[in-house]
C-alpha cells in the first residue's frame, strides 16, 4: 500500500509538469511511463540501461544516441535517484541529463519509493521551460 501511494504521488508530481508530460526516468521506476501513458521517443528507455555504466551500449542502439534523442524531445519531467553518486553513473550520458536538469528543471519533490528489498529516494524534476 505504501509503494502504491508513493507511486501515485510521484505520477501526480509528473503530471503537474505539463498537460501532456514528456517523462524521462533516468534513474527510478520505469512503471511511471505506463502510469503517465507516454514513453520517450526511443525504445531504449529502461533506466538501468541509461545510467548504469555496465549497461552502456549493450543494446543495438547506442546509449548516448538514445539519451540525446530523449533530451532533444525536451522532457517536462525527469526522475533521478537522490543518493546515487554521479561518479558511478554512465559518464557518456550523465552530463547530458544533469546538464538538461540544471538548465531547465526545478526540484518538485523527493519521494520515498518502497520496493521489495529497499526504499529508494527519487527526485522529481519538473521542467516548465521545456516548450515543445
Amino acid at each position: 500500500a505504501a509503494s502504491r501511494a508513493a507511486m501515485a504521488a510521484t505520477a501526480t508530481d509528473i503530471r503537474s509538469s505539463s498537460e501532456n508530460p514528456r517523462l524521462l526516468v533516468y534513474a527510478g521506476p520505469v512503471d511511471l511511463y505506463r502510469q503517465i501513458g507516454r514513453y520517450p521517443p526511443t525504445p531504449l528507455y529502461y533506466a538501468l540501461h541509461l545510467y548504469f555504466p555496465a549497461e552502456h551500449n549493450v543494446s543495438h542502439i547506442p546509449t548516448a544516441d538514445a539519451v540525446a534523442r530523449i533530451i532533444a524531445w525536451r522532457p517536462t519531467a525527469v526522475v533521478t535517484y537522490r543518493d546515487y553518486p554521479r561518479r558511478d553513473e554512465n559518464q557518456a550520458v550523465s552530463p547530458m541529463v544533469h546538464g538538461y536538469i540544471a538548465a531547465n528543471c526545478q526540484l518538485k519533490a523527493t519521494r520515498r519509493l518502497p520496493e521489495v528489498y529497499a526504499v529508494h529516494l527519487v527526485d522529481i524534476w519538473v521542467c516548465p521551460a521545456s516548450p515543445r
